[in-house]
């Protein structure tokens, strides 16, 4: 086992927590999927739920980039964001001048009505408040790598958000007690902190954990 950790660790170029050099080899990627599409004016995210791992496709107006979140780098810590969108100045400068082209016009008796003006100021203006109040909520899942694993809040609806939260951690846990809990070693300091890290995690229960730490002392506990 600790020539093991010694050839994980090497491979490894990412920080990684401890117990992750145990890491196993990954599974077909494209069992089981669950899928979460999210989209809010210029950004949308696809949020696809793996036998291993969270794929993260994200789209918006600058770029768009696909990101993998092994199951164990994520963590049971969540945060809550507002992020305040900034206005679209592209298309609220483009009103503006043909707002200002227009009001040149009819003061000198190019056009003869104000009404083209009219609209054209007013939609600028529209389009900059809606741009400049419209805000967006996110959950952030902190995880092992450099960036969070983050959704929109509230798209489609909080609780399709939720769910697919908790299938995630429903799908984590499975994953990590059926390839790090069933094959650790209890009576090792490796296999304990291992264990200890997984009990943290809420993925196995404290008798679980005496199972495999201390036989007597756990009974008759099902690893099923």
């Amino acid at each position: 086992m600790r020539a093991l950790c010694q050839e994980n660790r090497a491979k490894r170029t990412v920080r990684r927590e401890p117990w992750l050099w145990l890491s196993p080899q990954l599974t077909d990627i494209h069992h089981m999927e669950e899928k979460l599409e999210q989209e809010r004016l210029l950004e949308k995210r696809t949020l696809i739920l793996h036998s291993d791992r969270v794929e993260v496709k994200v789209s918006d107006r600058k770029s768009e980039h696909t990101e993998f979140f092994r199951f164990e780098d994520i963590s049971n810590d969540k945060t809550f964001r507002r992020v305040k969108s900034q206005p679209n100045y592209g298309l609220y400068v483009l009103s503006r001048n043909a707002s200002i082209i227009l009001f040149f016009c009819t003061l000198f008796g190019a056009i003869e009505e104000w009404s083209w003006f009219f609209a054209l100021f007013v939609s600028a203006t529209v389009f900059f408040i809606i741009h400049a109040f419209y805000s967006a909520s996110y959950i952030e899942i902190l995880t092992a790598a450099d960036k969070p694993l983050t959704l929109l809040k509230y798209d489609p609806t909080e609780q399709a958000v939720e769910g697919f939260v908790d299938s995630m951690y429903e799908r984590r846990n499975s994953y990590l007690k059926e390839h790090y809990y069933m094959p650790s070693d209890g009576s090792s300091n490796d296999g304990q902190s291992l264990l200890k890290q997984l009990l943290e995690m809420n993925v196995i229960s404290q008798p679980e954990y005496d199972l495999k730490v201390n036989p007597a002392k756990g009974g008759n506990v099902s690893l099923n």
